[in-house]
């Protein structure tokens, strides 16, 4: 989210990025409470340690991929496709914490 919130003065349609971030953790987190076991506290525990991995992870590949030369690399219509790293991090996240959740 930060390298979206830093392109918002930089690139074309950075809002629309943003909009697509915050529609994605919506999902995650609504999906992952609709189920009783994400409602324990120790299964909001791994909902929130899930999502925070994922944004790092993600948020600093974006970095790397998008402002790689000391400033914003525009890559055009192929730049869609590293912002869909987002909703992949956040589906391997909740595999990962419903797997653990399940276990504890």
């Amino acid at each position: 989210m930060i390298t979206a919130i830093i392109s918002l003065n930089y690139v074309h349609g950075a809002q629309m990025w943003l909009a697509g971030w915050l529609v994605c953790a919506a999902a995650y987190f609504l999906m992952s409470l609709l189920k009783k076991s994400g409602r324990t506290k120790c299964g909001v525990k791994n909902l929130l340690l899930g999502f925070l991995s994922a944004e790092f992870v993600t948020d600093a590949l974006w970095a790397l991929i998008y402002y790689s030369d000391s400033g914003y690399v525009n890559y055009g219509v192929g730049a869609v496709y590293g912002l869909l790293l987002w909703p992949a991090a956040l589906a391997v996240s909740a595999v990962l914490t419903r797997g653990h959740k399940d276990r504890m």
